[in-house]
């Protein structure tokens, strides 16, 4: 399967993010394959609305980011912006690796997105692990002649690479959740 058109940018982050732009050790398909199962999909979700305000205090809603911008970053660059009328949009601008779009004018709100993304560093991980462990084969291959330390050497220095990345991932399956008791959380 070849690699998907909106999927290059985030192929080629990941690639420096495990340094390989090469593709020394994996593919360009792999490294696909490693975000396919670091990514969640968001169907219709609604964009926040910022507001801009012009000379003499015109406001206007012309750029829009996710709920949560620290972690709905990273998107497939395919996905599509709605309007109210589930009309597709064309900004004026875009940064898919940030998630944020801007319009020349306002478009009919609620804005919504319908696609996918990713955890690069969740990926990175899988693959620095992939790599970690070809290296322990070759240090059991090669353990009683000259050179074993430099493998032992590359495979520790590869698993700080991957615990790097996993300290940046998302929770691995885990999500959080804000609770508001109405009990005791009174907003006055």
């Amino acid at each position: 399967m070849a690699e998907r058109s909106g999927m290059t940018a985030l192929i080629n982050y990941v690639e420096r993010l495990i340094n390989d732009e090469a593709n020394a050790y994996h593919s360009t398909q792999e490294i696909q394959d490693a975000l396919d199962q670091n990514r969640r999909e968001a169907r219709y979700m609604s964009l926040v609305p910022l507001q801009s305000i012009a000379e003499g205090g015109v406001v206007s809603y012309v750029t829009y980011v996710p709920l949560e911008p620290e972690t709905m970053r990273f998107w497939e660059d395919t996905a599509l912006l709605l309007d109210n009328d589930y009309a597709t949009l064309t900004p004026s601008s875009s940064d898919w690796m940030v998630g944020r779009w801007t319009f020349a004018t306002e478009p009919d709100q609620p804005v919504k997105i319908l696609g996918y993304y990713y955890d690069p560093f969740g990926a990175a991980y899988d693959l620095l692990m992939v790599r970690a462990s070809s290296l322990a084969e070759n240090i059991n291959s090669f353990s009683s002649q000259e050179g074993s330390v430099s493998y032992v050497t590359k495979r520790q220095e590869v698993q700080s690479m991957a615990n790097k990345m996993l300290a940046q991932a998302w929770s691995r399956g885990l999500r959080t959740s804000r609770i508001m008791r109405s009990d005791v959380n009174k907003l006055w």
